[in-house]
């Protein structure tokens, strides 16, 4: 049988080699990336912070229990280049088998997306990923253009709102005086609105499902919010990447609103967390909900369903304070 990928939608921009380390087995990545130590994230001020440089691994690996010939798989685990206050300071990805093609493109919201196509598959493959990147304290926020925000204004399957989201969002709105305070306001509900709870809802739940249910992961939370925020007339966009402590990827928002400029920047929600994203997070694609930014997606050719294991390793290898202290696991 054939297993279907979600909708590309992919928009070849540009291609590009890829920045990659190919190899038998992905062994060497994993190997280093067990050796990097990480200073400790907890209880950190990051109101004292001016820079955290951070590391992570992660490693995708599909099972099969038979053999498997024609797989395309799509990855979408690449941090832009630059991005706000964020800078991507080294990329690697490794693979098993070695792909018979491998290229990256640019969807139509601007993130990294690895192509890769293998022929033949006898019983797992694994894709491995390290990166680095950089956040900087008191930069600018992320600009957005006028026809990226009107592109975030409308629902999605997955943020499509019931009479309940309709309610709550026309008394939110008319409580606060500002966007940015609506934002606030939409954020802080969701938190008290929802319980974080494992194995209640799926890839496929929608923000009215998981409302009703009142439980969820980070992906719900950000997809009741999203709904919120855009029935009460605020665009606003879906972030998939990384947060300290977390030990999967991370998801959460960002509000698209008018500086004092009178431009359009993206301010970042963690509904989850009920806070402000802080430098311990890692932004690493952008979307209008979950389908758009899958880490991993593909279709192939075989008798059954593969089993994917996921590992993840990420910290702090260097902090800068805004006394000029360092602190760093760097030689």
């Amino acid at each position: 049988m054939s297993v279907p990928t979600l909708e590309a939608r992919v928009a070849n921009v540009h291609s590009e080699t890829l920045d990659a380390v190919l190899g038998p087995g992905g062994s060497f990545e994993r190997q280093i990336a067990h050796q990097v130590t990480f200073l400790n994230d907890k209880g950190i001020d990051w109101d004292s912070v001016a820079r955290a440089r951070i590391f992570s691994f992660q490693q995708f690996a599909y099972v099969y229990p038979s053999l498997v010939t024609d797989l395309s798989q799509r990855l979408i685990v690449k941090p832009k280049q630059a991005y706000g206050d964020q800078k991507l300071l080294d990329f690697k990805l490794g693979t098993e088998p070695i792909p018979l093609e491998k290229r990256m493109v640019t969807d139509a919201f601007g993130n990294s997306v690895i192509e890769l196509e293998v022929a033949e598959i006898n019983n797992w493959t694994t894709f491995e990923v390290i990166f680095c990147v950089e956040r900087y304290a008191n930069m600018p926020a992320a600009s957005v253009t006028d026809v990226e925000a009107k592109g975030l204004t409308q629902a999605t399957i997955f943020t499509r709102a019931n009479p309940r989201m309709l309610e709550v969002a026309s008394a939110l709105r008319m409580r606060s005086k500002t966007p940015l305070e609506l934002g606030e306001r939409i954020c802080d509900w969701v938190s008290s609105a929802m319980t974080y709870k494992a194995g209640v809802t799926g890839v496929a739940t929608t923000a009215s499902q998981a409302l009703e249910l009142g439980a969820g992961l980070c992906q719900d939370y950000a997809h009741i919010a999203l709904a919120l925020l855009r029935c009460a007339g605020l665009p606003a966009r879906y972030v998939s990447g990384h947060m300290l402590g977390e030990g999967g990827s991370h998801a959460w928002l960002e509000v698209i609103i008018p500086n004092q400029a009178g431009t359009l920047e993206a301010i970042g929600f963690d509904p989850t967390n009920a806070r402000r994203p802080n430098l311990g997070y890692t932004v690493v694609a952008l979307g209008r909900d979950y389908a758009d930014v899958p880490p991993t997606t593909g279709s192939y050719i075989g008798d059954h369903a593969g089993e994917l294991h996921f590992e993840k390793r990420a910290g702090l290898v260097e902090l800068e304070f805004t006394d000029t202290r360092v602190l760093s696991t760097m030689g």
